[in-house]
This record gives C-alpha cells, sequence and structure tokens, in this order.
C-alpha cells in the first residue's frame, strides 16, 4: 500500500514525509515512525506502506521527534523541524540490529523542498525575534523577500491617494490592495485591500509563509500573493515574556526637512508588552496569550510660510522682468499699473495668506496609539484531533498625516479610530491516514471605523504644487462591518494521488457614513491664470494699456506664460479655477458575499517530479450597480528533482487569481449615483461666459472683489450651504444642470492577474541554498476610475492635447469607476540563504524587474486628464522598483561566559543587520494648472507629449541593525534578561521620499535651478534636485525617517 501524499501548502501546517531504508538503501515496508511534540505531550503512530513512505499531514509548525522501529533493525530517533506550509521530506536510514538498541539520527532537515511547486518563503520565529523592527508591524519582515516591495512608498510622492490604505507590500508589481493575507487561516482583511489588524504583536507569531506566485487552487480571493501567518501556541511548561522598547528626539537624528531655527521637534516610539503560555490540562489544553501597547509620535515638517511660492513676485523672476519693464517704459499709466500689481503678485500683502500658512507651517505631531492582544486556546483531545480557539482585539486611535501627500496641510489631515474583535476556531481530524478534514470558522463580529477631519464642515482649498488645505474632500468617514468565514477542506489520498477539494463562504455586512465633498472644494492652479485677463480682468481700465504693451513687445496678449499667477496668487487674488460641493444623505449599508469551490490534485509521478493541478470557482455577489460574477480559475504547477538526491528543485507554474472587489466600489457609486437617493453633487468650471465660481468664493470667504486683501472671514472657511448655491442659480438635486455623478462602467470585472513562475533552487553544502527565479504577472480589470461624459471636439492643442467638451451638457463630469485597467510584471530574482547552523543565519536576495500599467488606483483624483486615449496612460508604473537589494542576517557569538572578561563581555550576544538598497519611485511631469474642458482630471495633466511616470526619484539606502545581550538567572529554565539597541537608517543617510512633481502649466522654456525645462516638446526624463524650495517643481518635498534608535529591555521566565 502507497502512503498518501499531502501535496500542496496549508494555511496553519506542515506535512512531515520520507523513507524508511536499510542499510542496502532498500524500502522498509511496516515500520512503525512516531512522531512526537515533547513540549506538548502528543504524539502520532503511522505505518510505512509498501514503499516505505511514512507521511504524517497536518503538524503544527514546531520541533518535533521521530522514532523509527522495525523488525531486525534499531531504533532510529531524529529531531525535525517543520514550518507553516512545508512539505518536509526526511528520510531516515536504519543500522541492523534489535529494536532494543538506538541511534541518534544526525542528518539536518533537508533545505531543498522538492514537493513545492510555487515560489515562497517563510519567515522564521527566530528572524521575527532577532531581526530589527521599530515599528512593531509582523509584516516588516516580508520586505527582506525577494521579489517584494513597499506599495506605501509611492504614496508620498505621488498626489492623490486616498485613506483606504493597502495590505503595505507589493508582490509582483501590484499595487497592495489585492493580497491575501490570512492569521491561522482566518483571513485578515477589512474589504478595501487592506489589513484590517497590521498590529499583531510581533510575540504571538510563531512565522508565516509568503506565497509569492503561482500556488495552488485552495488559496482564493487574491490576484496577488497568498501570506499565512501561524500564531504561538502554549506548551506543558508555563513561560513568557516582558518587554519595553523607547526612543526619543534624543535618540533619533533629525529630519532633514526639520525647521533649522527652532528646538528639535518632540517625537516618541514607545512600546510595551507581554506574552505567557502554558498548559491548562497537562498534554491537552494549552494557552498563549500576548498584549502590546504602541505610541508613535513622529513630527511632520511643513514650510509654507517660508517656502518660495510664500514670496510671490518676490521670488519669481519673470514677474519682476515684467514689472520692471512696464516700470521703465516711460508710460505713467504703466508705471502705476506696475505699482498695483507689485502689491497683488505679493502674499505679504493678503492677511488670508498667513492666515492659511502660518498656522500649517511648523513640527506637527503625528500621533498613533495601538492596543492590540491575542489569545490562544489548542485542545488535542486524540493523536487525530487538534481543536484551536482564537480571540484577538486591536484598537488603532491616531492622527493620519502619514497616509496624505507631503504637500497636504495638517488641518487637510484626519484622525482614525479603529477597533476590531476577532474570534476564530478550527478543527483538524483524522479520520483515517487516507481521509482528512479541516474546518475553520471566524466570526468579526463588530469593527467600527471612525475618520474625523481636523476641520470640519469647512471647505477643501487645492493650491496645486504648494499643499492642499481645509477639510479633506472625501472625510469625515464612518463605518461599522461584520465579518463572517466558513470553510472546509477534505483531503483524501489514492496511490500516487492526494485529492484536496473545499469551499468558503465569506459574507460580511457594512454601514458607512461618507461625507464626500459636504465642505465643497476649491482648486487653484499654477499657471493657468494670466496677468493681462485675469488678475487684470477685461473689465478693468488697465486692461488694454496692458495688452498694447505686451503685443508691442512681441508677446501674446496675455502676456509671457512664465509670467502667470502662481495657485497662491491666484488664492490671493480670488480666483479659484473649479468648485465642487454635494448634500444630501451620506449613510449606505449593504451586504457582500465572496464563494469559493475548488478542487485539487497533487500528483507524485515519481520521487523527483511533482505535479499539483487544479481549480477553484467564485462567485462575487455586491449590491448593484456591481454585477454578480463567477469566475472559473485553473492552477498548475510542478516541482522536479533532476538529480535525484533532494538538493535540486527546479519548479514552475502558473495559473489564475482572481480577488474580490473592493466594497467601497459599490458603496461610493451608490451614494454618488444618479437617482440613488443618496447624495447630490454639483460643480462649475470658471470660463469667460460663467464666473459663478468667483461669486461662490466670495461668499465663502466675505473678500471684496475690488479689494480681495479684505476679507471678512479667515480660513478655514466654513462650508457654503445650499441657499449659497441656489442665490446663484444652481439647483441641487437630480436631473438639475451642473451636477456630477458617479456610476459603473459596463460590464465591470473583478480584478485578476495571469501569473507564471520558473525557478532552480539548489542546496550548496549542508546548510546553504541558491535560487534563481523568474516571475510573471499579468494584471486585469484593474478599477480605474474615468469621465466618460467627456468628448474631443477635434482640436488637439501642441501643449494640451485634444480639447473636450461634455456629451451632456447638463454634466459636469460622469465619474465612472472601470473595470479597463491593466498591468504586467516581469521579475528576475537571486537569492543565497543560509540557515541558522553555528550562530549563523542569513539571507541576500536581488531583485530586477520592471513594472508597466496604466493606472495608479480606484479613487477619482486619478482619473486620466485624457478619458478617450487610455493607450496613453500606458507606462511605468509608480511601483516600479527596478533593482531592489536587501540582506538580512542573525549572528550569535560564540563565545561562552564562563571565559576570560572579553569572553564574558561577548557571550550571549545577538546582532542582526539589514541592508536595503533599492531604486528610486517613478513620478509624471504634473501640471495641474493645464486644462482641455474636463473637471477633476487636471491634478493628473501632463505635457501632450509626456509619458507618464517619466522622472525617477532618488535611491533608497538604509543599514538597520539589531544588537541584544543576554544575561541568564538560570539558563536551563530560559530565566533571562536580554538588554537591546535596534536602529533604523544607522548610518543616517538621507533618503528623499518625495519629489515636487507639479509644473506651472507654460508651454515655453524656463529654468528650474540650473536647470532648463521645456514642457512643450521635452526631454521630461528629469531627477529631483537638491537645494530647491521643496514648493518648486523638481524641489524634494520630504524624506524617509532618518536615523532611528530603540532601546529595549525584555525579561524572560
Amino acid at each position: 500500500m502507497s502512503t498518501p501524499l499531502l501535496g500542496q501548502v496549508d494555511y496553519s501546517t506542515a506535512t512531515l514525509t520520507g523513507r524508511i531504508l536499510d542499510p542496502q538503501e532498500l524500502l522498509v515496508t511496516g515500520a512503525s515512525v512516531i512522531v512526537s511534540n515533547p513540549s506538548t505531550g502528543w504524539s502520532r503512530v503511522v505505518q510505512t506502506g509498501v514503499d516505505g513512505v511514512y507521511r504524517v499531514p497536518l503538524l503544527p509548525p514546531d520541533t518535533y521527534k521521530l522514532q523509527v522501529q522495525a523488525t531486525g533493525f534499531a531504533a532510529a530517533i531524529a529531531t525535525v523541524s517543520v514550518s507553516v506550509g512545508q512539505i518536509v521530506n526526511y528520510d531516515v536510514h536504519l543500522k541492523l540490529g534489535s529494536k532494543s538498541e538506538t541511534v541518534e539520527v544526525k542528518e539536518e532537515t533537508p533545505l531543498v523542498q522538492v514537493e513545492q511547486t510555487q515560489q515562497s518563503n517563510t519567515i522564521s520565529r527566530r528572524q521575527i525575534a532577532e531581526l530589527p523592527n521599530l515599528s512593531h508591524l509582523f509584516t516588516d519582515s516580508v520586505f527582506t523577500l525577494p521579489g517584494v516591495s513597499n506599495s506605501d512608498a509611492p504614496r508620498s510622492q505621488v498626489a492623490g491617494f486616498s485613506g483606504f490604505v493597502s495590505s503595505g507590500f507589493s508582490v509582483g508589481g501590484g499595487s497592495g490592495r489585492h493580497n491575501l493575507v490570512t492569521i491561522d487561516g482566518g483571513e485578515n482583511e477589512m474589504g478595501a485591500g487592506a489589513l484590517r489588524n497590521a498590529h499583531v504583536p510581533a510575540d504571538s507569531v510563531q512565522e508565516f509563509q509568503v506565497n509569492r506566485s503561482s500556488f495552488a487552487a485552495e488559496f482564493g480571493f487574491t490576484a496577488g500573493t497568498a501570506v499565512n501567518v501561524v500564531t504561538r501556541s502554549g506548551s506543558n511548561q508555563w513561560h513568557g515574556s516582558a518587554h519595553a522598547f523607547f526612543g526619543d528626539q534624543h535618540t533619533n537624528a533629525t529630519n532633514y526637512f526639520a525647521l533649522k531655527s527652532t528646538n528639535k521637534a518632540f517625537e516618541q516610539n514607545l512600546a510595551t508588552g507581554f506574552d505567557l503560555s502554558g498548559p491548562l490540562v497537562k498534554d491537552k489544553l494549552f494557552l498563549f496569550t500576548a498584549f502590546e501597547f504602541i505610541k508613535v509620535d513622529t513630527p511632520q515638517f511643513r514650510s509654507y510660510a517660508t517656502s518660495t511660492a510664500a514670496q510671490g513676485v518676490r521670488s519669481n523672476a519673470a514677474q519682476q522682468n515684467y514689472l520692471k519693464q512696464l516700470t521703465g517704459s516711460g508710460d505713467p499709466v504703466l508705471r502705476e499699473i506696475a505699482g498695483q500689481l507689485q502689491f497683488l503678485l505679493d502674499p505679504a500683502n493678503f492677511p488670508n495668506t498667513a492666515n492659511l500658512l502660518v498656522p500649517n507651517t511648523g513640527a506637527f505631531n503625528d500621533w498613533k496609539k495601538y492596543h492590540n492582544l491575542v489569545t490562544r486556546i489548542d485542545y488535542q483531545p486524540t493523536a487525530n484531533d487538534t481543536i484551536t480557539g482564537r480571540f484577538s482585539f486591536m484598537e488603532d486611535d491616531g492622527s493620519r498625516m502619514d497616509l496624505l501627500d507631503a504637500s497636504n496641510s495638517p488641518d487637510d489631515a484626519t484622525l482614525g479610530y479603529q477597533r476590531d474583535y476577532t474570534l476564530l476556531g478550527a478543527w483538524n481530524h483524522i479520520f483515517t491516514p487516507r481521509f482528512l478534514n479541516q474546518l475553520r470558522v471566524q466570526v468579526v463580529p463588530s469593527e467600527p471605523i471612525d475618520a474625523p477631519v481636523v476641520s470640519p464642515h469647512t471647505a477643501y482649498l487645492r493650491l496645486a504644487g504648494l499643499g492642499q488645505f481645509g477639510g479633506e474632500h472625501y472625510q469625515p468617514f464612518s463605518a461599522l462591518e461584520r465579518r463572517f468565514q466558513f470553510e472546509d477542506s477534505v483531503v483524501l489520498s489514492q496511490g500516487k494521488h492526494t485529492f484536496k477539494f473545499g469551499a468558503s463562504y465569506r459574507p460580511f455586512t457594512y454601514w458607512v457614513r461618507d461625507e464626500l465633498w459636504f465642505g465643497g472644494e476649491f482648486q487653484f492652479l499654477d499657471g493657468a491664470i494670466p496677468i493681462v485677463g485675469g488678475l487684470v480682468p477685461p473689465t478693468s481700465p488697465a486692461y488694454l494699456p496692458l495688452v498694447n504693451f505686451n503685443v508691442s513687445h512681441g508677446l501674446p496678449p496675455s502676456g509671457d506664460p512664465a509670467t502667470y499667477l502662481s495657485a497662491l496668487e491666484t488664492f490671493d487674488a480670488g480666483i479659484p479655477v473649479t468648485f465642487r460641493q454635494a448634500f444630501g444623505n451620506p449613510q449606505v449599508s449593504n451586504w457582500e458575499h465572496y464563494f469559493g469551490v475548488y478542487a485539487q490534485d497533487s500528483w507524485k509521478i515519481s520521487r523527483g517530479l511533482t505535479v499539483d493541478f487544479g481549480g477553484r470557482v467564485d462567485l462575487y455577489a455586491a449590491p448593484s450597480p456591481v454585477p454578480r460574477q463567477t469566475y472559473f480559475s485553473p492552477r498548475l504547477g510542478f516541482a522536479w528533482s533532476p538529480s535525484g538526491d533532494g538538493k535540486t528543485v527546479i519548479r514552475g507554474g502558473g495559473g489564475i487569481f482572481v480577488a474580490p472587489i473592493p466594497f467601497f466600489i459599490d458603496y461610493v457609486v451608490n451614494l454618488l449615483g444618479e437617482n440613488k437617493g443618496h447624495i447630490n453633487q454639483v460643480a462649475t468650471n470658471l470660463s469667460a461666459t460663467d464666473q459663478r465660481v468667483l461669486s461662490l468664493w466670495t461668499r465663502l470667504t466675505g473678500c471684496n472683489p475690488e479689494q480681495p486683501w479684505l476679507c471678512a472671514k479667515q480660513p478655514p472657511f466654513p462650508q457654503l450651504q445650499a441657499a449659497d448655491l441656489n442665490a446663484l442659480g444652481i439647483t441641487i438635486g437630480p436631473g438639475q444642470p451642473g451636477r456630477v455623478v458617479s456610476d459603473l462602467m459596463q460590464p465591470y470585472k473583478n480584478n485578476y492577474s495571469i501569473q507564471a513562475s520558473l525557478s532552480v533552487q539548489r542546496q550548496l553544502g549542508s546548510n546553504m541554498a541558491v535560487e534563481l527565479a523568474y516571475q510573471m504577472s499579468h494584471g486585469l480589470h484593474i478599477q480605474v476610475p474615468l469621465d466618460t461624459n467627456a468628448k474631443e471636439i477635434g482640436v488637439i492643442d501642441p501643449f494640451v492635447g485634444p480639447i473636450y467638451t461634455q456629451v451632456n451638457p447638463d454634466l459636469v463630469q460622469l465619474m465612472s469607476y472601470s473595470s479597463i485597467g491593466t498591468s504586467i510584471y516581469h521579475g528576475l530574482m537571486a537569492s543565497l540563504s543560509r540557515r541558522f547552523t553555528r550562530g549563523l543565519q542569513f539571507q541576500i536576495n536581488y531583485t530586477f524587474s520592471k513594472t508597466i500599467d496604466d493606472n495608479i488606483d480606484f479613487n477619482n483624483d486619478f482619473m486620466p486628464f485624457r478619458p478617450t486615449r487610455m493607450s496613453l496612460e500606458r507606462s511605468l508604473s509608480v511601483f516600479d522598483i527596478k533593482h531592489n537589494f536587501v540582506a538580512n542576517a542573525v549572528y550569535a557569538t560564540p563565545f561562552k561566559p564562563g571565559g576570560n572578561l572579553l569572553s564574558h563581555l561577548l557571550a550571549d550576544l545577538t546582532i542582526s543587520p539589514i541592508l536595503f538598497l533599492r531604486s528610486g519611485i517613478p513620478f509624471t511631469v504634473r501640471v495641474p494648472g493645464m486644462q482641455n474642458g474636463t473637471l477633476g482630471e487636471s491634478l493628473w495633466a501632463r505635457p501632450w507629449h509626456a509619458g507618464r511616470n517619466t522622472g525617477i526619484g532618488p535611491n533608497f539606502f538604509s543599514l538597520d541593525m539589531r544588537v541584544s545581550k543576554s544575561f541568564f538567572l538560570n539558563r536551563e529554565a530560559g530565566r533571562r534578561i536580554d538588554l537591546l539597541v535596534q536602529g533604523t537608517n544607522i548610518l543616517n543617510h538621507t533618503n528623499f521620499s518625495a519629489v515636487n512633481d507639479s509644473f506651472p502649466a507654460n508651454p515655453t522654456p524656463f529654468h528650474v535651478g540650473s536647470q532648463v525645462v521645456n514642457l512643450l516638446d521635452g526631454p521630461y526624463s528629469f531627477h529631483g534636485i537638491r537645494g530647491l524650495d521643496a514648493s518648486q517643481p523638481l524641489g524634494f518635498k520630504a524624506a524617509f525617517d532618518p536615523r532611528q534608535v530603540q532601546f529595549g529591555l525584555k525579561v524572560n521566565f
């Protein structure tokens, strides 16, 4: 009889398998194999079949004792460790002798998993515990792996990201929004592509596996990666620890953008916690619990009031030259006009400039508090049953300045509060050696989320490249979710085949209140408003003298584009370009239903060749107008060991991977849709025939249009009321002219990816392995917001491109959520790893990759500037990291405490470095002042001949380190005190995170620093320029953290 094979990886367990051989390498049948866990008293006995193979499935990650007994042979004993998702092949060679004799097997567990068909890595408990981790996020270790990058890094560079964060890491060039992260098999998802609980205490995590590509059909609900986190469990001995880490402005270096004239800004990182584990009933019932409190205070720096933009004409050489020409013209009229313009172009003459900028200038505390509890109970009533229950609690509270673009002001920031309760239960049962079952239920009974704004019920002001001020347009936001997960998997084995099939049902309900645009939004642009015709309107007596002067000097009637007003100058003058506001009912509630079934077969064709194939069918049912979708996803993978010695394996695979539609798609469409009974939006653009936006601004601010420096109100400005709009003939409601509507572009599809991978891995010696890998991921039906009410009029401006008008003139904008986005990723990876032996463990990874796409994220700020020409959006992705090198190590010194003084000092010392080196983040040459007849797309306007992401930000380099020294009180019992110090970027390398990518709408060549910029014809391959002001194009406007240091104390008992 052939012993069954458990094929693909599992969410939270491992499989131990292998052959029992005699001294002549012949198979031993009928041998008794006893696998036991000394720490819990658990054991299981299996028999080898005619093929001499034993197999023990559903093992929690741990270290096990393996005993083999067979007639005519001496008993063999070995120690084997297994990790989550592993299929560990461990052969045992018996020696002739009696059963009373015992032979200890010294062979190491194989490094190469010859039956693993997918590309994956496991983060061990040692790495979690020893590598530097100042954030105390359990996912930080993911960034040490090949093919993984930080999907949050572009947030500082890229304007327009919403408060809906992603999982935080990108695999296969994705946005991080479509990854699957499970904890003990339970989903850790909030419905928007983000981790529901990102701050699981690191001390509660045993290990986790990152499946990067081409994994089996049992893993669904993802178009990216599948990460399986396993929490720690108790044992027959009571153990515990308590820790405290602390760092502040005295231990940390100064941020590059810190104001030099002030004292060092307050900064603090405090983390305290404990864990406790032990038996409630010996050998049967075990407890593990961990709690952690984290408080982080991070200074965020803004320099609006001292920026170049705040100086107006005093820092604008083109404007100064123009005023000098007027003054020196000899015409007293022009001389007088020049004096008036000198006053109007100087923001210092406008009190509201100071009222807007000064309160938002300086150092601001970006504070956060996290409370996290994990309690797990394991019950093993029999050798064939394991029952697990886990309760977790999470409470996050704090500001969210870090989620915004570096130009967002502190009064534009939001606060955030989230609480999560999770209950999980799992039952693994072995009916027979051929028939296994895994049942899992998870309930999230309540998850309130609240995100109020710092400046509630105030207008949102966009000042192009300078910054955004007032109440954020997509806040305040409140939500309540209830999530459920019911799933069961069955394993049946027959001969060389192992069939696994199962089903998962994941419904959730939500209630949302989102006051989208309730505060109103005014937009001011750089280079969109000329002095002549804008600041000086055609009704002014100064208009004609200036036009005549310009024409006589060979200039356009409106003057040199280099003299056009900056966004701040238009703010002072009271000339916003666009206005948008919403009214109505901001609440909506609904259910969503995800259901998937899968079947797969792991076929061990020969000892050196394993093939996994299968498929899954997923049903996604979301509220109307999102259509119900059913998808079939085939999966195929193979693992071939050509040498037959288990030290070389060639892996390959591919398949289709489908992600759920994020719930914000259906709730936003239902809130903002036509005739939905919720929110009604209106908007208007400034034009020669429609000046209502100027009147609305006057009503908002109380400023005198003739003397705009005299204003009755100061920022932040309270939002306008419906009566203010009605007074200007703007009617709010369905079917009214000037409305903005959102809908869903049909056919709307789930985002899915087509993945393929190929790799070769070779064990070097007994403790090292090298792997070369290729990975491809092709994303399809990615969410893209699109203005479907825009149509080209047949005119193409050489600078702006196609000019648009509205299909339906009563609609200012029809913002359609489409699923037409695509992406493609190709990555080559090289990895060298050494498992922990003789005090040293390391992994060195290099990834060379390229990501191309035509989208960034789902929200309206990323609407393409030219909605009818999506082919022009295809370019290098903001998530493209061309070169990514990372190395990490854990080194325990070999010295013993009983030697000389030096030996005593160096004993029980662990040093753990991480080295990060990667390419810069791409950025787009944006010209928000450019207008082509659309509304809302100008944030990502760019010159007609410029592609997306033609600029490249600076490279990133950081050396992180952790050093710990243990003082044992009782070495055998494990009682000790650890003194620790850990730091990130310990060499204090300045890593700029954002380049100012906002340019004025000037088609004529102009200088930025010493560089000539030609936005009309290019080139557009820009880099940031050190030394420029943050408000200037190509100036650096934000930096990643400088050196951060924490000191820690940990007591273990």
